[in-house]
């Protein structure tokens, strides 16, 4: 922590693994080629937020680069690169709430140009308590830029897919919850 309301942190993450596996071959092979994965992995994650009674905000970072390389298939040696932003800022008035988020998603060095690109993602929030702060209220909007997509990718030794969703929607809920009293009566019974 920086003084009372700031803080800052860090994550980092590096590694290597290698898996073995076997090539495709033709049904006259006698022997089956293997195929050595090798991966070299390095992933940061700092992050920054401030917080005060009525105000709070957060900026994180998230960045991954992996290197794979395959022996003998070295046709299938990739460099892959992960990253993103997200920023939230949440504000507190009286019974008020509003808050907002902004993720930034991208990809670098697959196969699928798809992939290979910046995606955003804003969503908001408000809501409000009501009924003696036992309720709320609240009105929820999500991907208003309207460019949600969900990626899949796996390379190993045996076997390699990339994929994408696409889905295009705006969803907007309104929703009200109600948190019920536990205790009992006040009564006592004779």
């Amino acid at each position: 922590g920086i003084g009372d309301f700031i803080r800052v942190q860090n994550s980092l993450q590096c590694g290597f693994d290698h898996y073995y596996g076997f090539l495709t071959a033709d049904y006259d092979a006698t022997v089956a080629d293997p195929n050595l994965r090798k991966r070299l992995y390095l992933t940061e994650r700092p992050a920054i937020s401030f917080t005060r009674e009525e105000v709070e905000v957060s900026l994180s970072g998230r960045y991954t680069l992996s290197r794979q390389r395959f022996v003998p298939a070295s046709l299938s040696n990739q460099t892959l690169t992960d990253y993103g932003v997200n920023f939230m800022a949440r504000y507190k008035w009286r019974d008020w709430t509003a808050q907002t988020q902004l993720d930034m998603e991208g990809r670098s060095g697959y196969t699928s140009t798809e992939m290979n690109r910046v995606i955003p993602n804003w969503s908001l929030e408000l809501s409000r308590k009501v009924l003696k702060g036992k309720g709320t209220v609240k009105l929820e909007c999500d991907d208003l830029l309207n460019k949600d997509r969900e990626y899949f990718a796996m390379q190993s030794a045996t076997e390699r897919s990339e994929s994408f969703t696409e889905s295009l929607h705006h969803w907007v809920r309104i929703g009200f919850t109600y948190k019920f009293d536990a205790k009992g009566s006040k009564k006592s019974k004779r």
